[in-house]
């Protein structure tokens, strides 16, 4: 969370991009708003945890703050100052034009770096994975809507005016209140997004509304992921799960990041972000939580297969994660 200070907000902000193109869609996501759900808000906060706090944490930052969410190609800034950044997550072929020496150079991912004023920083082509985050030194600014600046679209809630940007929209972020230095993730921290993915769940909590045979199914089929598929959730396809007869639809209950959901025609869903706060499908499984940063990375058109894990060693991955997280602040703010 950000301090609270005596001094007048317009002295600790400073505009520091104006977007020349949207691109796909861009948004303004921190690690969830919480506390709402029974309300019927969502948590939303970004597809990818993992790169969000990475991209915070390369720069110093808490790694809980916002940045932007750029989904697919097309995203083009203009810097207004020069201004310390990270770009972590997908691949996206970031470029970095300078009109005064009319010259283009790639965006190093995953390392701290900085953007001279007047620079622009697009994002042309797909190499890898769906979703890019980038964080700026001191923090991106927005007021906060019931405690966090995740932009919740389908209520405008939250984020740059509840939206998505759009031509003309001027970022503000914090003024540092560090020092800047270069960091870099170390190569064997980083993912490596591919076609295919083996995502790790835990079984239940409605796995008992299934045949044997869609258990086995379910476990052993390869799904494909669908262009249908949004920040609520991927729609997969394939295989045909089987309810037991007569199909019985669960009461409502509350739904988590990673739950997947089988409607009666067996189509897998996994939710995400985004989801709906409550649902009536039986789930199957859940995704654990150290794997939905990858799932959420996988593009429309790629595959997905799921194996069992036990909810110990769910938790044992979640507190290695929460370590390297813990390491990697510590590094970061060691380094002067």
């Amino acid at each position: 969370m950000i301090k609270k200070s005596s001094m007048p907000i317009q002295n600790q902000i400073m505009p520091v991009f104006e977007v020349i193109s949207p691109g796909t869609l861009t948004t303004l996501q921190d690690t969830g708003r919480f506390g709402y759900q029974k309300y019927g808000i969502t948590t939303s906060g970004a597809m990818d945890i993992y790169a969000l706090c990475t991209a915070n944490m390369l720069l110093k930052n808490n790694k809980t703050f916002a940045a932007l969410e750029i989904t697919a190609t097309g995203f083009k800034i203009k810097a207004l100052f020069k201004t310390a950044v990270a770009i972590c997550g997908a691949d996206l072929s970031a470029a970095i034009y300078d009109s005064k020496s009319n010259t283009i150079k790639k965006a190093p991912l995953w390392k701290s770096f900085v953007i001279q004023k007047d620079q622009v920083l697009s994002f042309e082509n797909i190499v890898g994975g769906r979703y890019a985050y980038l964080a700026v030194q001191g923090g991106i600014y927005v007021k906060e809507v019931l405690g966090s600046k995740a932009t919740y679209l389908q209520a405008s809630l939250g984020g740059y005016e509840g939206r998505a940007l759009k031509k003309g929209d001027i970022i503000y972020a914090y003024k540092p209140t560090t020092t800047y230095t270069a960091l870099r993730l170390s190569p064997k921290a980083i993912p490596n997004y591919k076609n295919h993915l083996t995502a790790r769940v835990i079984l239940g909590p409605q796995h008992r509304h299934f045949t044997a045979a869609g258990l086995k199914t379910f476990l052993s089929s390869v799904y494909t992921v669908a262009l249908s598929s949004s920040r609520m959730g991927y729609r997969l396809e394939g295989a045909k799960v089987e309810h037991k007869s007569p199909y019985r639809e669960p009461t409502s209950e509350a739904t988590a990041p990673g739950s997947i959901q089988v409607p009666p025609d067996g189509q897998p869903i996994i939710l995400l972000a985004d989801r709906q706060t409550i649902g009536g499908y039986a789930k199957i499984a859940t995704v654990i939580s150290v794997d939905l940063p990858a799932v959420a990375q996988l593009l429309p058109k790629s595959t997905i297969s799921f194996k069992p894990v036990s909810l110990k060693e769910a938790q044992k991955l979640y507190i290695k994660q929460h370590r390297f997280f813990k390491k990697l602040e510590i590094a970061a703010n060691a380094v002067f």
